[in-house]
């Protein structure tokens, strides 16, 4: 694993996330984390610092991303909820 390699699967991580192709996110994270975690154990990993350091960064970019569609999906919930907690109060006046 190089750091062009990490950096080709933090893309399709992206890129896959810009679908909205969300199961399949989960199963490239956890490939990406053991890769990362595998490459950074081998010694020769610190000669790469400048480029671990924008793989982190660039990785913490999409973990943004994805809690900010976190947050809109958890907004969408909560006005479902009330939508359907309104419905059932006219329900219960007898207007619905």
């Amino acid at each position: 694993m190089t750091p062009a390699a990490l950096r080709a699967e933090l893309g399709v991580i992206r890129v896959t996330f810009e679908r909205g192709d969300f199961t399949a996110l989960p199963p490239l994270m956890d490939q990406h984390a053991d890769h990362v975690q595998t490459f950074c154990a081998h010694g020769d990993a610190r000669g790469f610092r400048d480029e671990i350091r924008a793989l982190q960064s660039e990785q913490q970019q999409i973990i943004e991303l994805l809690r900010g569609r976190q947050r809109e999906l958890l907004e969408l919930m909560r006005a479902q909820r009330q939508s359907s907690q309104i419905a059932r109060v006219y329900a219960q006046v007898g207007l619905a």
